[in-house]
């Protein structure tokens, strides 16, 4: 089956390195899938890489000035034009060597008149909306299109771009048209929002499970120690997540600082990934600390902050804070290398506490005991 991946799957990462490529890169071929990048995306990817690089160095630029005006100093920073390219020129290279070095497919910019997708676009058909975006997106879906034509086989597209593609959980009606017009069912085209949503449908079944490492975690004769990743990395992986304390988000922070205890710890699945690199999924319930801070403007605007806070007298102050124990539960899924279950890579799939209902970020990979 060939995988096209839009734009939206490369800008997730743009290195390439974190869970969801590892496990693609690592089970596609075991999976019969056969990646693929339009020629549209692969253009729109080293352009949205230039504008994240030249928006960076422009913070940096105005971080520099307001540094030398309050310390009285020239304070220098590195992104200049010429380092800028040559980070883009760097970036250009190693995606092409990855497409290279894994067989992407590649469909070139589709064949269609500039009428006919003037006309597409004036019907506010999609991917146009009726503002009438969506040009870059229109060129992936007609080189999609064409390659149906030359070769009808099932295909999935992987895109986060809900508002063009999708319609509830499935194709958008003007989608399903063009392919019906062509003979196929709709179901011809399977549709996955992320990389990640991919890989545990179609590639993590097929990974070859590794009960002996799993056994070897669990029992803590292993060189990883799970529990130990649990108490020092997973407060990192917390730190920025909204509304895990008693505050609303945004009415100040609730930070996720420590974790006081482990209350319990389950391996979820352990899967070779590569020969090289292995799949740990498990999920951890621990006791925590977190830090709940708000400034006096915070306290002024927002009434479960003055609550929280109860401060009896009526005197601006700067900031004010308190550490709250917690409930967590959190599921997670790492990347080791196969050696030394050294961790490559992780990622946070899903978490609850006291305050707030489960939050699903990814799926959540787990074998059958």
């Amino acid at each position: 089956m060939l995988v096209i991946l839009d734009a939206t799957v490369f800008c997730a990462d743009f290195q390439m390195s974190g869970n969801a490529f590892r496990v693609f890169f690592g089970g596609y071929r075991r999976a019969g899938l056969t990646p693929c990048i339009p020629q549209s995306v692969h253009d729109e990817v080293l352009n949205k890489y230039r504008e994240e690089c030249a928006a960076f160095a422009a913070q940096a630029d105005k971080l520099a000035r307001d540094a030398s005006r309050v310390l009285g100093r020239v304070v220098m920073y590195f992104p200049e034009k010429t380092v800028l390219e040559a980070f883009i020129s760097e970036y250009s290279a190693r995606l092409h060597g990855l497409i290279s070095d894994h067989d992407f497919a590649y469909l070139r910019y589709p064949k269609i008149s500039h009428k006919d997708l003037v006309a597409r676009a004036l019907a506010r058909r999609r991917p146009f909306r009726d503002s009438g975006a969506g040009y870059r997106d229109s060129l992936l879906w007609e080189a999609l299109l064409e390659h149906l034509v030359q070769e009808p086989g099932p295909l999935a597209l992987v895109t986060a771009n809900t508002r063009d593609f999708w319609a509830r959980n499935g194709l958008h009606p003007d989608l399903c048209a063009d392919i019906q017009a062509m003979g196929l069912p709709v179901g011809h085209i399977r549709l996955f929002r992320t990389l990640e949503e991919l890989n545990h449908t179609l590639i993590i079944p097929t990974l070859e499970r590794l009960d002996d490492v799993r056994g070897k975690i669990e029992n803590g004769t292993a060189s990883f120690s799970l529990n130990k990743w649990v108490r020092e990395d997973l407060p990192m992986f917390l730190w920025d997540e909204e509304g895990l304390g008693p505050l609303e988000p945004g009415h100040g922070r609730c930070r996720f600082s420590s974790v006081r205890t482990v209350k319990s710890l389950h391996v979820d699945a352990v899967r070779q990934v590569a020969p090289d690199q292995i799949l740990l999924a498990a999920t951890a319930d621990v006791d925590g600390i977190i830090d709940v801070s708000a400034d006096w403007e915070d306290y002024q605007r927002h009434d479960d902050v003055r609550e929280f806070f109860q401060s009896e007298d009526n005197e601006s102050f700067t900031t004010t804070w308190a550490d709250v124990p917690v409930r967590v539960t959190a599921a997670f899924s790492l990347i080791l290398t196969a050696e030394t279950l050294s961790v490559l890579s992780s990622e946070l799939d899903w978490y609850e506490t006291d305050y707030i209902k489960k939050v699903e970020l990814n799926p959540h990979p787990q074998d059958s005991v």
